[in-house]
């Protein structure tokens, strides 16, 4: 860490500092202010609303969407691009991220129903009664 601040500091022209330091206190207040209750509160919601043997499951879908979403938020916004140059952000970054967001909801309703089918299997085999042939002597 302190190699990383030495070369930031001593390329200074190169690495702005100030706005390296702005970043990186700006994120963590970010973080700390923002996203952290933010998934707090989701997570109360989905306790709340999720029974608890498929909530793994939309935990899962949700911290997966949660991730896709803040690493493809710069595309999507354009952030990232050059003046002047089209190829440098060349597809449709928003309607790729609904995309995959869709998948990821698609493939976590199935996961679900799978779930919760498997689980009304067993339970109505658990009260099914045990029925066993006749036992037949000749």
């Amino acid at each position: 860490m302190i190699f990383g601040i030495a070369g930031t500091l001593d390329e200074a022209p190169r690495t702005h500092p100030a706005n390296f330091a702005l970043w990186f206190v700006g994120s963590g207040l970010a973080h700390d202010v923002l996203l952290a209750p933010a998934i707090f509160v989701l997570a109360i919601a989905v306790g709340r609303a999720v029974p608890s043997r498929v909530r793994p499951l939309v935990q899962a879908g949700l911290i997966v969407a949660g991730s896709v979403t803040i690493v493809a938020l710069p595309l999507v916004l354009g952030r990232g691009g050059a003046q002047g140059n089209p190829s440098a952000l060349p597809r449709n970054y928003g309607a790729g991220l609904l995309i995959v967001l869709s998948t990821i909801a698609v493939v976590t309703a199935l996961a679900v129903w799978r779930r919760m089918r498997r689980f009304r299997v067993s339970a109505e085999a658990a009260n099914t009664p045990n029925r066993t042939a006749p036992n037949h002597r000749d």
